[in-house]
């Protein structure tokens, strides 16, 4: 799900980020093994899934503790999406979606109707979950029954999904390369290579959009690297020069602000 962006913004200008959030370390209010976040439309609430401490942290823009939540066995979790007042979680193995109530924060449903579940998005009121060791996107209604797969499009091993404008892209981790599935029948109709231009990528994990459909994907070789629509590079953040490493969950708000987590370094998350 693309925020609905206010502003253009020239990547290329990005220097340093202006929050810097979370050292390490036990307590709550910090991040252990931070994976997949998402930015609530309405609240502009950042929830990120600690796959260590089996929590969702809620933090604002700028870098304010608000909360937490999800004591139920998230230790595999990877990514998260928001659909009105509820949250829904994808827990690797064993493999599981699960269903928080943004109100009151309990657990409402799960199922494990899925296997190895790792991206998760929305468009409307469908559940959009990449399973990834059947090479296939499954399609959810919110109370976690399966209505269809888009298996017309056998994938390679697929991590982080979106939707932008009724187009699923899908990144295959180890073709470089990200594909464009229709929402309705699941029909392949194009794959944008993400290595032009001599860029490459060590292991890209995770990936999101802007309202210009441009990509901003997370490296392991400690990069997060934006392309254009077309997949042309457009600009590439050392996350070594702030002494964050091996970057993991990101997204953008809606006034174009990159929010990425990290596995370890000084910080475990910047935006810029």
């Amino acid at each position: 799900m693309v925020s609905k962006i206010l502003s253009s913004r020239n990547y290329k200008e990005i220097t340093a980020p202006y929050i810097q959030l979370g050292q390490f370390g036990p307590t709550s209010k910090v991040f252990q093994k931070p994976r997949g976040l998402c930015i609530d439309p309405s609240s502009q609430l950042v929830y990120i899934v600690d796959r260590l401490t089996g929590n969702v942290q809620i933090c604002n823009l700028n870098g304010d503790y608000i909360g937490q939540f999800g004591e139920h066995g998230l230790t595999n979790a990877d990514s998260i999406t928001i659909i009105g007042t509820f949250a829904f979680i994808t827990n690797f193995d064993p493999s599981r979606i699960y269903k928080f109530s943004l109100t009151d924060f309990s657990l409402i449903s799960e199922t494990d109707n899925v296997v190895h579940p790792f991206g998760i998005t929305s468009s409307d009121d469908e559940l959009f979950v990449s399973e990834t060791d059947c090479n296939r996107i499954s399609v959810f209604n919110p109370s976690l029954s399966k209505k269809r797969q888009l298996d017309n499009v056998r994938l390679s091993w697929c991590w982080s999904i979106q939707i932008f404008e009724n187009i699923l892209f899908a990144l295959e981790v180890f073709e470089n390369c990200i594909v464009k599935i229709t929402i309705d029948f699941g029909l392949l109709i194009g794959r944008i290579y993400i290595n032009q231009d001599g860029l490459s990528f060590s292991h890209a994990y995770y990936f999101c959009m802007d309202n210009s459909s441009n990509f901003f994907i997370t490296d392991y070789s400690n990069h997060i690297k934006i392309l254009s629509p077309s997949g042309k590079p457009l600009s590439i953040i050392d996350t070594k020069e702030f002494d964050c490493f091996l970057p993991r969950g990101i997204a953008v708000d809606k006034n174009n602000s990159i929010v990425v987590v990290f596995r370890s370094g000084a910080y475990s998350m910047l935006v810029f």
